[in-house]
């Protein structure tokens, strides 16, 4: 493993459109409870054209691979939308 963090998204946050470039594999575990699509924070995974092909709520426990050796799987978070107390969060890890 060569990188392990937690990304916390408040109100307001977003991540721009990128790819999680290098030759590792990333693994995302949403730890947020109780989200819904209608505070933001979603996942979109989009196509070469900039179309959104699809959208991944947080869901608490769920688990999303990337496999940066073999794809290049540009994506982004949408901006936060809510005040609630609880944040969206996840943990990150990398491996070579």
């Amino acid at each position: 493993m060569n990188q392990f963090y937690i990304n916390l998204f408040d109100y307001g946050d977003f991540l721009g459109i990128h790819s999680d470039g290098g030759n590792n594999i990333g693994i995302a575990i949403n730890i947020t409870k109780n989200w819904l699509p209608t505070f933001g924070g979603i996942t979109h995974i989009i196509d070469q054209y900039l179309n959104i092909v699809d959208s991944l709520t947080p869901t608490f426990g769920q688990m999303f691979l990337f496999d940066s050796k073999e794809n290049n799987i540009p994506h982004f978070v949408s901006t936060v939308s809510t005040e609630r107390s609880g944040k969206r969060m996840s943990i990150i890890a990398r491996f070579d």
